[in-house]
């Protein structure tokens, strides 16, 4: 099978041939991967790269390189990783709603893989609760692209969340492919949080990830004899999954509340004013101060349309320019 040609990276400068490994063995550019990956603002991570996420780092079998779009820095933060039943029941809407509650009151990410009525939900009331969010596909970007989901993640994007994939891009989702990605969700996440699930569902699966990887998985108690929880249970005996009810509790034992944390993630009541183009510059800057120079690499914008967003972004007070040509966050 021939490898992809990479040939896109986040990290200015990254020679070519850093990427050579294993089936990433470059040997030309491909000018189409490369004019799709600029289209779309879609970067690129290699494990040679110093931006690639410490945590992937601990495993032997993480992906080598992987896509994104938006706000990498989302991965710095703690994630809980959110997995749906396929037809959840209204004790498990109510739970979810009552959960995130709790949740947004914590400073946290949470993560799931965008499967369409199942994992979309989870990200559907991250928005709601103002909670940053990551999906992670089963498939390649430009799948997404030209698929109805495109206006959903968009909707991510645009409030400061991240999109993952470990796919080639022209790659088309198979059913090998998503255990692939919850293999990958569950090196990411710090806890998994599962409210239901019938006796061999595949949301149950993912609990096995979760294990394996040495990260807690918590449900709720349900009715003994509830076919939507059947799976629990064996579950719970084998200590594989713990049952909670105090939310704020468990929450607590793992996340950081927002009152005590300084936090890194843009404000939530400016998150929509900002456009795709400005959210690259504040990104940038949310790491470290930056000229014009270096916000042209960064955010690969041309001259004048990173010149009309930096103007816009002094004017609503976002950012300021601490010297000529030199720009930071307005704290």
């Amino acid at each position: 099978m021939q490898s992809e040609l990479i040939a896109y990276s986040s990290q200015p400068g990254l020679k070519l041939s850093d990427f050579k490994k294993g089936n990433y063995d470059i040997q030309k550019l491909d000018k189409k991967l490369i004019d799709y990956c600029q289209e779309h603002n879609i970067l690129g991570l290699t494990q040679k790269d110093s931006l690639y996420p410490s945590q992937l780092r601990n495993y032997s079998d993480s992906p080598y390189l992987f896509y994104y779009q938006g706000n990498l820095d989302l991965l710095k933060e703690k994630k809980l990783w959110i997995v749906w039943p396929r037809l959840p029941s209204s004790y498990a809407l109510e739970v979810m709603e009552v959960f995130f509650k709790s949740a947004e009151k914590y400073q946290t990410a949470t993560i799931s893989g965008f499967a369409r009525g199942i994992d979309q939900l989870a990200h559907e009331l991250s928005l709601k609760h103002k909670l940053p969010t990551i999906a992670v596909l089963g498939w390649g970007f430009q799948h997404y692209h030209k698929s109805k989901d495109r206006l959903f993640l968009e909707k991510i994007l645009e409030n400061w969340g991240l999109i993952i994939s470990q796919f080639k891009i022209w790659f088309e989702p198979t059913k090998r492919s998503f255990p692939q990605r919850n293999k990958l969700l569950a090196q990411l996440a710090d806890i998994l949080f599962l409210p239901e699930a019938k006796e061999k569902s595949w949301s149950l699966i993912t609990t096995d990830f979760a294990n394996q990887y040495h990260k807690k998985v918590y449900s709720v108690p349900a009715q003994l004899f509830s076919s939507s929880s059947a799976g629990i249970f064996p579950k719970v005996t084998e200590n594989k999954i713990e049952l909670i009810s105090d939310f704020d509790y468990y929450l607590s034992q793992h996340f950081q509340k927002k009152s005590d944390f300084s936090p890194s993630c843009i404000p939530a009541a400016t998150i929509s004013e900002l456009t795709p183009s400005q959210l690259k510059i504040y990104n940038h800057l949310n790491t470290t101060p930056a000229s014009f120079e270096e916000l042209l690499v960064s955010t690969q914008l041309e001259y004048s349309s990173l010149l009309q967003e930096i103007t816009l972004l002094l004017l609503n007070s976002t950012i300021k320019e601490t010297s000529p040509g030199y720009y930071s966050l307005q704290k």
